[in-house]
């Protein structure tokens, strides 16, 4: 489940808590850098020593499930476009490295698709943050085409948005 959150900052946004299976929640936000974040704020890491932390969302979640699978559409458009590849290492799997550093070196997110739901699995990287942030930068963007993939997925759960969501369309930003 999705819980919806305004934000009162100067970026008239809304943070995101996604709710998983045993509890566990991740959050996405609009930050004030126009560019969006999913993070871990708490220390949910199954693993302390390889900083591996699993979410699930289950095929009974339709709203979130929705979602994921309106963002894996658009991947499967972005896979054909041949500087684009490397995002997705296969038809039920978005490999995403954080814009926040060099690869290697910087948080990953990978999103599996199963005939369950879909599992997300954060990868932290780096060792002094306390936080297992992934960025998708709206400029400088390592993989444009998949910054705005993941953006388009936060939009659709804005204020304006919201009536797609019940209708089950989609207000495509690649499309203004």
């Amino acid at each position: 489940m999705i819980e919806i959150i305004k934000n009162t900052n100067d970026v008239d946004s809304y943070q995101l808590k996604v709710l998983c299976d045993e509890g566990k929640s991740f959050d996405i936000m609009f930050a004030g850098n126009f560019d969006l974040y999913w993070l871990i704020s708490d220390k949910t890491f199954k693993d302390e020593k390889t900083k591996i932390s699993n979410f699930f969302i289950p095929k009974s979640d339709e709203q979130t499930i929705k979602s994921f699978d309106r963002l894996f559409k658009r991947f499967d458009a972005i896979r054909q476009i041949p500087c684009c590849r490397n995002v997705l290492n296969a038809n039920d799997k978005i490999l995403w490295v954080s814009d926040d550093g060099p690869e290697g070196e910087t948080n990953e997110l990978e999103i599996a698709k199963s005939n369950l739901g879909y599992e997300i699995t954060f990868h932290q990287k780096e060792e002094l943050s306390r936080l297992c942030a992934i960025r998708f930068s709206t400029s400088g963007s390592r993989n444009e085409k998949g910054a705005f993939a993941f953006m388009e997925m936060y939009e659709c759960f804005n204020d304006k948005n919201k009536k797609n969501i019940e209708n089950g369309s989609l207000d495509s930003i690649f499309e203004r």
